[in-house]
């Protein structure tokens, strides 16, 4: 029974861009999208060289742990104006990577495109405490088109630390909750999507980034940089600006957990004029967020198979919403009691018995149920849990979306209690699999509809 849940994961995606009409920054609006692949399948670069499949699903579900609660110290600090959380660097909670080019000759680059991150920065040379493979650092000195930005101009003021270098080069300096850091300077250049299957690439000349030349901390592991699309503006969406409406997208598919399928699941990132949810369904809730750092939305209610609502409550702050759609973060976390109304509610439409009533199970950190029995099946397909969000956006989550296979003869419920009494709740990935998520930045929405992403 768990099998047919674990064969719906949905983990983490490298980006492989996928070029639809060309254009350049400032032009009409138009579109061009990006492929996303399977951080597990046979080519990416970070797939185990031995790895259960049960055992990607709890690295999956202990990335998300971590990743909720670094979200949590972002909100945190940034009520209290402690700390600068203005981009991402703990790259061992991410789901995805994005793999681009930069400079002038070019050079592969990677990077963890993140709603909650609004800094574009890569790893260039030299970089004292910089990690993962040299071949991944960018050499400034080597590309013709690199230039730093000078310390007294408009870019360099959006930076919330920033200082003067000796060179009177605009510097940045960010420091973490958990002991990370990084800094470097404040630069241009340009970026590129290569083509795939023939189509035209993408050239974003003078593309502002952050050239970090020196890292600190225990969390700076593996392929380091981040793609921030938040509403910050130094976020790509933000810089494309008009040339694509101030609008992206993207629809994550579901994902055979074989190896003869695993190279073929593909799903997308679009902006511009590809990046319109005009699929069946389609309804739109405001973005309400008094900062850049995530889109928060206001989370009403949750209902099972059309039953009795859950509301949830909502945030202390009118301007601010009460839940954050993250990219991310792989579970969905909200409140703890929502929770357990919502896992006895979901035990009696898939006719199983909870493993250890509505604790949490030590090993997930999730509440289970015993799947022993495949007489379920039938039930697990009728499941419905609606999320019911502000003017009228109901998402509907199925089985592949709401339950998740973690052994063999054990289901676990998608959603979980919040990661402590009062913090934010996150609407995770696996919540939003095989569905079109629209962003709008200039009408301050998110418009989303049910999909079959597996299709493009």
């Amino acid at each position: 029974m768990a099998s047919f849940l674990l064969s719906r994961l949905l983990l983490p995606f490298f980006f492989l861009c996928n070029i639809l009409p060309s254009h350049a920054l400032g032009s009409a609006p138009a579109g061009f999208s990006a492929g996303l692949i399977h951080r597990d399948s046979l080519v990416s670069p970070l797939r185990a060289a031995v790895s259960k499949p049960y055992s990607r699903v709890h690295a999956a579900i202990h990335r998300s742990r971590d990743r909720a609660k670094y979200v949590n110290k972002v909100v945190s600090s940034s009520r209290s104006r402690e700390v600068n959380f203005s981009s991402v660097i703990t790259t061992a909670t991410f789901e995805y990577l994005m793999r681009f080019q930069l400079g002038t000759p070019v050079r592969e680059a990677f990077a963890i495109p993140d709603t909650g991150s609004d800094l574009i920065w890569v790893q260039c040379k030299p970089c004292p405490g910089c990690s993962g493979p040299s071949y991944s650092l960018f050499d400034p000195n080597l590309s013709s088109t690199y230039k730093s930005v000078p310390c007294k101009t408009k870019s360099c003021s959006w930076l919330r630390y920033n200082s003067c270098d000796m060179k009177s080069s605009c510097r940045y300096n960010y420091s973490y909750a958990d002991g990370t850091g990084v800094s470097g300077l404040l630069s241009t250049e340009t970026l590129i999507f290569p083509s795939v299957d023939n189509q035209t690439e993408v050239q974003l000349p003078e593309t502002l980034f952050g050239c970090t030349t020196e890292a600190k901390g225990e969390n700076i592991t593996g392929f380091v940089g981040v793609f921030g699309l938040s509403m910050g503006h130094l976020s790509l969406i933000s810089q494309l600006g008009s040339s694509v409406d101030y609008k992206f997208s993207y629809c994550l598919p579901s994902f055979p957990m074989t190896d003869d399928d695993g190279e073929n699941a593909s799903g997308r990132l679009d902006f511009g004029s590809m990046a319109k949810v005009f699929d069946s369904g389609a309804a739109s809730t405001p973005i309400i967020s008094n900062d850049n750092f995530f889109y928060y939305l206001n989370l009403e209610s949750i209902s099972v198979n059309g039953g009795k609502h859950i509301i949830i409550k909502p945030s202390k702050d009118e301007n601010q919403g009460n839940i954050i759609i993250d990219s991310g973060t792989t579970i969905t976390y909200i409140d703890g009691e929502a929770v357990v109304t919502l896992a006895l509610a979901v035990a009696r439409v898939i006719r199983l018995p909870l493993s250890n009533h509505t604790n949490l199970d030590a090993e997930v950190g999730l509440i289970c149920y015993n799947s022993s029995s495949s007489s379920s099946f039938e039930y697990m397909s009728q499941l419905a849990v609606s999320f019911h969000f502000a003017d009228g956006l109901t998402v509907v989550l199925k089985s592949e979306n709401a339950l998740v296979g973690v052994a063999q003869d054990k289901i676990c419920l998608s959603i979980a209690p919040n990661i402590e009494t009062g913090s934010i709740s996150i609407f995770g990935y696996l919540s939003q699999l095989n569905h079109h998520v629209g962003y709008d930045l200039s009408s301050k929405k998110v418009t989303m509809a049910t999909a079959d992403c597996s299709k493009p």
